[in-house]
């Protein structure tokens, strides 16, 4: 899954030299994995390097009743739309895990009328990682944490409000566990987030500029 949520954040985040290329006759640009020199930067190599880490201290620190309080969980649930929206809304969680320093749980269960999969269906664990957001669940003598909720999807006239504008790890720093409901791609909110900005900007670098076939293909604002 990791491998999967790294690819894509390389082709979203990607600038056009440093392991992307871009084609003059509108091809899609070919890109590597990690590993492979890719666009990423030393430094967000050496996060994800350190996710595993984190991933594995917050699941101890909430199996331990002592503890328990101090664990942070980000849970990215999914409400609607086929795979493709969903691993866009998953990649934005897992980047948004990272930036807040929590460990990503994933609540993606097999739903008729969509991607009748679950994300145990389709992705195996890796590196001995469990998202599985059920342990989670409260067993006996333990209860459920507290949750705060945020959606991030196209149903809101402004969804992408509360990640806009506050430092989201202060802000969420009493929530042990912040579930995002996404079926949305929005990094580029976070890019615009000033608290958080600096990080995707040491990452991975600033953004492709744009071309004038791009401006021209982009929809007219309206009021």
């Amino acid at each position: 899954l990791v491998k999967v949520v790294v690819a894509l954040l390389l082709c979203l985040f990607a600038s056009k030299g440093d392991g992307a290329s871009s084609e003059a006759n509108g091809e899609l640009g070919t890109f590597t994995l990690p590993g492979e020199g890719t666009c990423f930067k030393d430094e967000f190599e050496a996060v994800l390097s350190e996710y595993k880490h984190l991933h594995t201290k917050m699941l101890s620190l909430y199996a331990n009743k002592t503890t328990r309080s101090k664990a942070r969980f980000l849970v990215f649930r999914i409400c609607c739309g086929e795979l493709g929206n969903r691993l866009l809304g998953l990649t934005s969680t897992f980047l948004l895990a990272l930036l807040t320093k929590r460990a990503l749980l994933i609540d993606w269960p097999a739903i008729e009328g969509f991607s009748g999969d679950s994300y145990r269906d389709l992705f195996e664990p890796p590196d001995g990682l469990d998202f599985n957001f059920s342990q989670l669940t409260p067993g006996r003598g333990r209860k459920p944490p507290k949750v705060l909720s945020v959606s991030l999807t196209n149903e809101r006239p402004e969804p992408y409000q509360p990640v806009l504008c506050r430092n989201l790890t202060a802000a969420w720093s009493k929530a042990p566990v912040v579930i995002v409901t996404s079926n949305q791609y929005y990094l580029e909110a976070l890019r615009a987030n000033a608290h958080h900005a600096p990080d995707l900007l040491r990452w991975f670098g600033p953004p492709p500029p744009a071309t004038k076939d791009s401006d021209a293909a982009a929809p007219a604002a309206t009021a």
